[in-house]
């Protein structure tokens, strides 16, 4: 039996379902984690399940876990790559690589300094080299984006050469699909996909495999191009409604 080789940050992981910090909201994980589009999609494509998605993980974490995997992959395999925000990075030191996802400069100084151990502290001059990198890697975004998004799909292209199904979606599509946050009407501040909206993103990605259209890489526009097979799988789906037990 092949497996399904998942890939990406938190959206891959899928965080909101499977990761909850506010524990007023753990009952979430409890009813609606096997909603995670990678365990729909195993199960829509009878694949056992290797999921590497991790929270706030970069673009070059993403993809030294792909080439580390690698030579574990085989024909009958499927592999699905998330791109994720290109001004996420790692920062290595002696003894540790974190990953920095700062959403502003003000929160960058909060994230070089959550990690009180010797080797991790960092002078003015490093601090403010890594701001300056993080304020360039903001400003062109783009073209930082479509570089990874370049080596992510040579590597799906080589794999197809293999015989090994390979797709690429964009980060873009974050925004795409139902979040918590709309799916509890604002009560679970929470911009992760829904379980409709996992659902939603499994049964597309399943009918690109199924119809052997794996070729291009998955944009927002994408979806726009196929709305009409979306709307298809939307109607077909029974909607899942925000309702939170009852202590």
């Amino acid at each position: 039996m092949g497996k399904l080789w998942t890939f990406g940050d938190s959206f891959t992981e899928g965080a909101g379902l499977s990761r909850i910090y506010d524990r007023d909201f753990k009952w979430i994980r409890k009813y609606h984690k096997n909603h995670i589009w990678a365990e729909v999609l195993s199960t829509n494509l009878g694949l056992e399940l290797e999921n590497y998605g991790g929270s706030g993980a970069s673009n070059m974490t993403i993809l030294n876990t792909l080439i580390t995997t690698l030579p574990s992959l085989g024909s009958q395999d499927v592999v699905i790559i998330g791109t994720t925000d290109p001004s996420r990075y790692l920062i290595h030191s002696n003894t540790k690589h974190i990953e920095l996802s700062p959403v502003s400069v003000d929160n960058l100084h909060k994230e070089l300094n959550c990690w009180p151990t010797p080797d991790l502290l960092y002078t003015k001059e490093e601090e403010n080299t890594i701001r300056d990198y993080y304020l360039l890697t903001t400003r062109r975004s783009e073209v930082y984006r479509e570089v990874y998004t370049g080596l992510f799909d040579s590597i799906c292209r080589h794999l197809r050469g293999l015989g090994i199904t390979c797709l690429l979606w964009d980060c873009g599509l974050w925004g795409d699909l139902e979040n918590i946050q709309s799916w509890s009407n604002d009560e679970y501040p929470d911009g992760h996909w829904s379980p409709n909206g996992n659902i939603i993103f499994a049964e597309y990605l399943t009918y690109l495999i199924q119809s052997n259209t794996t070729s291009e890489i998955i944009y927002s526009s994408h979806l726009k191009q196929n709305y009409q097979q979306l709307l298809t799988i939307s109607t077909k789906h029974q909607y899942i409604n925000y309702k939170k037990p009852l202590l």
